[in-house]
């Protein structure tokens, strides 16, 4: 974006430049073609003499013969105002010695008069006998440019050919080249402003519903109480549990969870206090088990737990035994402090129970025959 910018404005500004460089050769041009259609030999002898003669009106019938000369020479050219031809004195001071203005024009300017209004560009290719432009320049007479031409004469001496040009219309030219570019890059800059908001726009909506569709995994995965996997999330690990056992993986063992007397705790303190309770074994249960073992709630105070790489039933029961501990520790609820107990179910896979459901019912069954048995204990199903 700031590099199309960034073109988009050079390209203005070296249009831009190039039309003003355009103006200024034309006009350049111009001045080289009067200074040579001007009889430099009989000229130059006439307003020498004139001037010699100082009188006070320098106007001679030659001298108005030349000067109609510069005048219809001037005319040719589009928005010439004038021509005049100057001289730089011992003194280093400019005067004019020939103006194309009519004598009853307020811009003649009479033979001999100084030029106090020099410019630095002016008194510059008296210097360097270079060719110049100076302009455009606001005076009392409107907006000019000049192009400055010296002209070596026969005794090494130099005079300047001076052409101004009315330039009102110069920058606005000079601005209207650029309207091209300048619509271009403003096209260009709308159409990538356009782009940036539909591609906002559809980065949000995908964003959107990327997040919708967490969201909905999450739900469909997720017990909204707990954090804990549902029984949805539960049963697919299971299922790739057992097809990666299948394929001479290690074996698992699956537990099943029911917390004693849960019901008395939402009859007396309340459902609110027996969520509580919930979230609080979640925890416990999560705390007693490896990074890579699962532990789900499937519903109600039933939860699920699947640990792999467990082949021995000496290893589940020692994991069963830390879970009855940790979760019998008193837990404070309604400023009342609770010892909760559980009834653990467990079996080991084989080939007995190949499916997911017939594995949950085998360690189900397992921990009915535990809460039987007195509760608060875990009971191993063997296949």
């Amino acid at each position: 974006m700031l590099s199309g910018v960034l073109v988009g404005v050079a390209s203005v500004v070296l249009v831009m430049h190039n039309k003003d460089a355009e103006m200024r050769q034309a006009l350049l041009t111009q001045a080289r073609t009067i200074d040579l259609a001007l009889d430099w030999s009989r000229m130059y002898a006439s307003i020498q003499s004139t001037l010699n003669a100082q009188k006070s009106d320098p106007e001679t019938a030659e001298l108005a013969q030349h000067r109609a000369r510069i005048d219809k020479i001037c005319s040719v050219y589009p928005n010439c105002r004038a021509v005049y031809l100057m001289r730089q004195n011992a003194q280093k001071k400019i005067y004019f010695l020939l103006d194309s203005s009519p004598k009853s024009s307020e811009l003649y300017i009479v033979p001999g008069t100084v030029y106090t209004e020099a410019s630095p560009v002016t008194y510059q290719v008296f210097a360097s006998k270079k060719i110049a432009m100076d302009g455009p320049v606001a005076d009392r007479w409107g907006v000019w440019v000049s192009a400055l031409v010296p002209h070596l004469l026969p005794d090494k001496s130099s005079v300047v050919v001076g052409i101004d040009i009315e330039a009102s219309e110069w920058n606005k030219t000079v601005w209207k080249s650029a309207i091209i570019p300048a619509l271009a890059t403003t096209a260009f800059l709308a159409l990538m402003m356009l782009f940036l908001t539909l591609w906002r726009n559809k980065a949000k909506q995908n964003e959107t519903l990327e997040k919708s569709h967490y969201q909905l995994v999450k739900q469909s995965h997720e017990d909204s109480l707990t954090g804990l996997p549902n029984r949805r999330l539960f049963e697919e690990r299971l299922t790739q549990m057992i097809a990666s056992t299948h394929r001479g993986g290690a074996k698992f063992a699956v537990f099943y969870l029911d917390l004693d007397k849960f019901k008395q705790v939402n009859d007396t303190l309340g459902h609110e206090a027996g969520d509580r309770l919930l979230c609080k074994a979640a925890e416990r249960f999560a705390s007693a088990l490896r990074v890579e073992d699962t532990v789900a709630r499937l519903s109600g105070d039933e939860f699920a737990m699947l640990l792999p790489n467990i082949d021995q039933q000496t290893d589940a029961e020692m994991t069963a035994q830390k879970i009855i501990d940790i979760l019998g520790k008193p837990i404070l609820l309604n400023n009342q402090l609770l010892s909760v107990t559980v009834s653990i179910g467990i079996v080991i896979f084989s080939e007995v129970w190949t499916t997911a459901h017939e594995l949950t019912r085998a360690a189900d069954e397992a921990m009915y025959k535990a809460k039987r048995a007195g509760a608060n204990q875990y009971y191993f199903l063997k296949s």
